[in-house]
């Protein structure tokens, strides 16, 4: 798997991603705004403390590489940085892409000077996502916040954390 720096061109194919307010909001959080749009992701792009990455099947001569994944990375202080806003592509979803994905941005932050720990937060309710990044070795960490209120309902949340060696 590639991990690319974010284009503009490429949040026009990522907003088609999230059909429902629940699975954005899985996503996204409330960063963005409902409905996605494009210009908001790219907006966020131009954060000073943001990179956003695509991931992508290794392009060849014959096809264009295709956009498997979606990933923030957001520097936190000097030595922490933070997955947020992690997304497969609908129709790879349940393949084992997330491990290599989340592999694959663990070897990115290990070039990253002076970043010595990666967190993340994950909502209990996304099983698929808490077993990728356990499998990756992180740890649940207690840290707030624990829970998220979203249209009148608490979402319970992991603080996840993995030491760099």
């Amino acid at each position: 798997m590639e991990i690319n720096r974010f284009k503009a061109s490429d949040a026009e194919e990522i907003v088609t991603w999230f059909t429902s307010l629940e699975d954005y909001v899985l996503w996204g959080g409330r960063t963005f705004g409902w409905p996605l749009e494009v210009a908001s992701i790219i907006e966020r792009s131009q954060e000073p403390h943001v990179e956003l990455y695509t991931f992508s099947t290794p392009s060849t001569n014959s096809n264009a590489n295709e956009l498997l994944g979606f990933m923030e990375f957001q520097r936190m202080s000097e030595n922490e940085l933070r997955f947020c806003r992690v997304a497969i592509h609908p129709s790879q979803r349940g393949k084992g892409l997330g491990q290599s994905m989340i592999e694959s941005a663990l070897e990115a932050a290990k070039e990253i000077p002076n970043v010595t720990t990666i967190t993340l937060a994950v909502f209990k309710q996304n099983y698929g996502a808490k077993r990728c990044y356990d499998k990756a070795g992180f740890q649940v960490v207690d840290k707030e916040p624990s829970v998220k209120e979203f249209n009148g309902k608490t979402w319970p949340l992991y603080q996840m954390e993995l030491k760099l060696g």
